[in-house]
């Protein structure tokens, strides 16, 4: 899982290509293509057995709630060996935040390179994944790197890579502005206290 093999935009160019080609051979209107349907599709081939999954993520940002609905899907199947995600130049919500922690919270693999990132959806990841190993959050707007709290809970983390990243005024108290980035509801938010009660309890032992 190496994370420097990352060829940028260009990535997310090929694979729109290829999801176009995709639904053309199988003749489905591409009205009715959707990211989360064709990524599920695969999910469901691995019959459990997904590990990893790497997505350009500007892909994932243009489908609204695509991530939420994919990794969803990953808990859904029970793919108990899922550790790793890559999804570089992407807009990650605060819903995506709160999906990962209730549904991949024992990631040992994050690549969130280039993305769009609140300080407030990093630091849910940092204190319910507890497992990380790497996590790359270089080059990422939202938060800035020499962030005291970030630094302080990410300090267990092997391999910890956040160069490059700074706010900017999109920001209001840690929140990123986006047309689809309302709050979590009230069941999100049950589930995310359990699981940050977990990642806590972790860290005390």
């Amino acid at each position: 899982m190496n994370f420097d093999t990352d060829t940028g935009e260009n990535e997310g160019y090929w694979f729109d290509l290829f999801l176009r080609k995709f639904a053309r051979e199988f003749d489905i209107p591409w009205s009715n293509f959707t990211v989360p349907k064709f990524v599920n599709l695969a999910i469901n081939r691995s019959e459990g057995g997904a590990e990893f999954l790497k997505l350009p993520g500007l892909i994932c940002s243009v489908y609204m709630y695509a991530m939420k609905q994919i990794l969803n899907h990953i808990k859904d199947n029970n793919c108990s060996n899922f550790k790793g995600l890559h999804m570089a130049d992407a807009y990650i919500t605060c819903k995506d935040a709160s999906a990962m922690v209730r549904c991949v919270p024992e990631l040992r693999y994050l690549c969130f390179r280039r993305a769009t990132l609140s300080k407030k959806s990093l630091l849910k990841i940092l204190r319910v994944c507890r497992d990380l190993e790497v996590l790359d959050v270089r080059g990422c707007t939202g938060f800035d790197e020499d962030d005291e709290e970030i630094l302080e809970l990410a300090s267990h983390i092997p391999k910890f890579m956040c160069a490059g990243s700074h706010l900017q005024p999109d920001f209001v108290s840690g929140r990123i502005i986006l047309p689809y980035d309302d709050e979590d509801d009230e069941e999100e938010h049950k589930e995310e206290g359990q699981q940050e009660n977990r990642g806590q309890g972790q860290q005390e032992g």
